[in-house]
């Protein structure tokens, strides 16, 4: 996974292109996915995924078809489960959270 800020992009990656709210703290990442694999049978959704999303930062994920962006999305929404690694929303790991009707509705939902 690549970040992008204006650097060259390798094709077939989804991009993050980042931006931060000036008023946003430094503290604990609202969302992270750290060392992220998701496989399908033997296909490769997402390989070594990382991305730490700051209080305030602006995230766009962009790439071709077939990148890995759905996946990345549907693990910050609790709806996919990452095959190795760890996905976490204000440093707790969605794996072991409780409710995750409720985090949906309430934390990533309005």
């Amino acid at each position: 996974m690549t970040h992008a800020t204006n650097a060259s992009i390798e094709q077939g990656e989804p991009q993050i292109a980042l931006g931060m709210n000036a008023e946003a703290p430094a503290s604990t990442p609202v969302l992270e996915a750290v060392n992220v694999d998701v496989v399908y049978g033997e296909f490769y959704a997402l390989v070594a995924a990382n991305l730490s999303v700051a209080p305030g930062e602006w995230v766009a994920v962009t790439g071709p078809s077939g990148s890995g962006k759905s996946t990345l999305l549907q693990l910050f929404a609790a709806v996919d489960q990452p095959t190795r690694g760890s996905v976490r929303f204000q440093g707790v790991d969605l794996a072991n959270r409780r409710h995750l009707d409720r985090y949906r509705r309430i934390e990533v939902g309005h």
